[in-house]
């Protein structure tokens, strides 16, 4: 390396909202004009959000509401990407079902051939 090459890029920040919040990060956004952002899953932030502090869903929202718009405005294009996935997001796993066997014409264990 000489003198006349140019500097190494300097890394680029992520901003993340904190440890805390870690597991409502989906994925990262790439784009050839601005730094990579985390992506963040509002429903995970919420769900976080009420379980941390043990407030009602409603409650939780509105911190989450407050938190998108403190990290919006402070951090400009690199804040982190909010994804409402209410839509998408499988709330519950669904039950397992029972294995069950039909039998044709209603035969039943113990009541005849």
């Amino acid at each position: 390396m000489s003198i006349f090459d140019p500097p190494p890029p300097e890394p680029v920040k992520i901003v993340m909202l904190g440890d805390a919040y870690a597991k409502a990060i989906i994925g990262t956004n790439v784009s050839v004009h601005d730094p990579p952002r985390l992506v963040y899953s509002l429903v995970l932030l919420t769900d976080l959000v009420r379980k941390r502090k043990g407030v009602t869903e409603e409650a939780a929202r509105e911190r989450v509401s407050a938190m998108v718009k403190a990290a919006t405005k402070e951090h400009k294009a690199s804040a982190p990407v909010f994804v409402d996935d209410s839509m998408t997001r499988i709330s519950r796993t669904p039950a397992k079902e029972q294995g069950r066997i039909i039998r044709p014409g209603g035969w039943r264990p113990g009541k005849g051939k």
